[in-house]
């Protein structure tokens, strides 16, 4: 049975890195059904969550697995990580501190913990240099050089970040939003080869990953300016109506009555340029308000890229 059980874990591990999380779901509440106490089928529950950032059930069902395993240390890591994802620092704070009390001896864990919550919850970029500090106490160069290539990005220095940033992906820190971060910090910096390579790896272990998907987008559009106009004057109008949707329908008719007033009277070549734009325009918006309908389902940065 021990055996069984645990190659239903493995498997539905295997399904999730492969990105079909609905067979890992499947697999992994047939292991939690069989024994919710069974610490190895919880934390791969918690890795499956977190995986497809659903940081509120994370929360959930980690403060669940707790009130069945008061002494879980993994119960507490992913609570607190639970946190961290949606910079609520007062709980993280909370929930550190509980854990400093139960576990005293993960003296490295907790400093760990306790840089990441001011890297990821703090008003300040210092705290890049307290997470570098304790991953160099305990030896892990991946997530040292991850910290340090962020913190170039900061100093808005790409081309250290890139370099650095290349350093962990090959010393094993090979993160699905690290694979994103990358694409996008190399399209910032019109590395659009490197920026494609990540993107479709961030694909390759998520599928439909929305920022990746966009960043592909704009990669294609940035040789076409007529597209790549219409995509930034969507986003201009998302941030007033949070809808790109609409926009993909109204703009098109703003943009035909502002250009008609512009080049009115105008030679008849201006008058088919404009409409020629517009027509363009009109048939590329609703692709790119597919693409913002799905990052909306998700609720990915894809307006702002800050979330790096």
């Amino acid at each position: 049975m021990s055996n069984a059980k645990s190659g239903t874990i493995a498997a539905a591990r295997a399904y999730a890195s492969a990105g079909n999380f609905r067979l890992a779901e499947q697999h992994l509440k047939s292991a939690l059904s069989a024994d919710p106490h069974d610490g190895e089928a919880c934390e791969a529950w918690c890795e499956l969550l977190t995986k497809q950032k659903k940081f509120a059930e994370l929360e959930m069902f980690a403060r669940s697995w707790i009130g069945r395993d008061g002494q879980s240390d993994g119960a507490y890591t992913y609570l607190f990580g639970s946190y961290v994802a949606r910079a609520d620092r007062s709980n993280a704070t909370a929930v550190l501190a509980r854990f400093r009390e139960l576990f005293p001896a993960h003296v490295a864990q907790y400093r760990a913990f306790q840089s990441m919550l001011e890297v990821n919850c703090g008003n300040e970029a210092s705290g890049y240099d307290q997470a570098i500090t304790a991953f160099q106490s305990i030896g892990d160069r991946a997530q040292v050089l991850r910290f340090q290539s962020q913190a170039a990005f900061r100093r808005s220095d790409f081309a250290e970040a890139i370099r650095l940033g290349d350093q962990a992906w090959q010393a094993g820190y090979t993160d699905t939003s690290f694979a994103s971060y990358m694409a996008m910090i190399c399209f910032r910096s019109f590395r659009f080869g490197t920026a494609r390579h990540y993107a479709r790896l961030a694909l390759r272990a998520e599928p439909g990953h929305p920022v990746a998907t966009e960043l592909l987008v704009l990669m294609r559009l940035v040789w076409f300016p007529p597209f790549l106009l219409a995509h930034a004057l969507l986003f201009l109008w998302a941030q007033v109506e949070r809808s790109r949707a609409f926009g993909a329908m109204a703009l098109p008719f703003v943009l035909f009555a502002v250009f008609g007033l512009l080049s009115v009277p105008a030679r008849e070549e201006i008058v088919w340029a404009v409409f020629a734009l517009v027509m363009l325009y009109s048939s590329y918006a609703p692709f790119i308000g597919e693409i913002a309908a799905l990052a909306n389902r998700v609720r990915a940065p894809t307006i702002r890229l800050s979330g790096y």
